[in-house]
């Protein structure tokens, strides 16, 4: 598996505001992925992204790696995280793998691998769901400098 990461200027004092609502199912790799907290149960903690049947892609800042893997779980098809829709599937996290060079004093690397319990049915009750579409190694130069959507939850308008 191979992924490039650009080096991109990033403040952590800054905030994404200003997005759309996305329609049910329009970004069908976008993933909530949920920490089982002792004071309220599981809660959203970030966003992530389908890479494959039994990997999900998240930035190393959202995962704990002294926490088993069980202490997260991710939940693909979610759409409007306030109400049960019908179209979600939690599935449980079985391994954390945050990247070797990770440093939370610099900020970078900033990518983690969560291994799934099971694999997404892509061809059956969980069809809506699809991986994020990478390039491979050779099409990496043809994507420099085009735009891109970032997906997640948030707010549209500053509170």
């Amino acid at each position: 598996m191979h992924f490039v990461v650009n080096k991109v200027n990033y403040n952590p004092e800054s905030y994404v505001v200003g997005g759309i609502n996305a329609e049910p199912q329009e970004f069908p790799w976008q993933v909530s992925l949920e920490y089982n907290s002792p004071d309220v149960s599981w809660y959203h903690t970030c966003g992530a992204s389908v890479i494959s049947d039994e990997w999900v892609l998240t930035a190393a800042h959202c995962v704990d790696r002294s926490l088993d893997g069980a202490m997260y779980r991710c939940v693909v098809g979610e759409h409007d995280r306030s109400k049960v829709e019908g179209k979600e599937a939690i599935i449980n996290v079985v391994r954390v793998i945050q990247h070797p060079q990770w440093d939370t004093n610099k900020i970078v690397n900033d990518v983690a691998l969560l291994k799934l319990s099971r694999p997404i049915n892509f061809s059956g009750n969980e069809s809506h769901v699809r991986p994020v579409c990478l390039p491979d190694k050779q099409g990496v130069d043809d994507i420099v400098g085009t735009k891109c959507w970032a997906t997640g939850w948030g707010h549209t308008k500053w509170r």
